[in-house]
């Protein structure tokens, strides 16, 4: 199916000049149509500052991003791995913002040759925000289960207390009569033998 900013019969185009307009975004697969025939793409001198990582999706032509603002960040190192970047220009790629701050105004293939990775430092921050939610959620359960005992325990005293308050009935050969007290659980069984006179 043909982009629909694409303009027809353009199946043969082998250059694509872009230069010097006032482009600030391109659209997932936006030069899907023309990338079979497509050998230069030109999209220097604009306002791109972020590219998804499939709006180059299956060109093979060299392409020159030079001279646009830049941010560098997770999204444009993964776009620029699918791009075959024009040599003569691709140190004129800048970074004008960045997510870490120590590569602004930096070319961006100089930030990539230094082996950092912005995907990881996302990731990194998802980890962090990740881990706070666990502990927040893991603290909510185990408040929940101490109030849970606390509660229980104020209700096992108040029916030991009633239990204890009632009056002894004679115990039968063979039974174990069993207190909870605040101490601890005290039992006592009756020997038949005690019992027979």
């Amino acid at each position: 199916m043909q982009h629909p900013c694409t303009p027809k019969g353009l199946g043969h185009l082998r250059e694509l000049d872009l230069s010097h307009n006032v482009i600030e975004s391109a659209d997932v697969g936006a030069f899907r149509d023309v990338a079979a025939s497509l050998r230069e793409l030109d999209l220097s001198d604009n306002r791109l500052a972020g590219i998804p990582a499939d709006a180059f999706a299956g060109v093979s032509a060299r392409v020159r991003l030079a001279r646009n603002p830049w941010h560098c960040g997770c999204a444009l190192q993964e776009a620029l791995r699918n791009v075959r970047l024009d040599p003569e220009t691709a140190g004129r790629l800048g970074c004008a913002t960045a997510s870490r701050p120590e590569f602004v105004g930096l070319p961006v293939v100089r930030a990539l040759d230094s082996g950092v990775n912005f995907c990881n430092f996302h990731h990194r921050t998802t980890d962090v925000a990740m881990f706070v939610a666990m502990f927040c959620w893991f603290s909510m359960v185990t408040a929940y289960v101490v109030c849970y005992v606390r509660h229980n325990q104020e209700d096992t005293r108040r029916h030991v207390d009633y239990l204890m308050s009632l009056p002894n009935a004679p115990a039968t050969a063979g039974t174990t009569v069993v207190v909870v007290g605040g101490g601890g659980i005290v039992g006592k069984d009756y020997d038949t033998d005690s019992s027979v006179l």
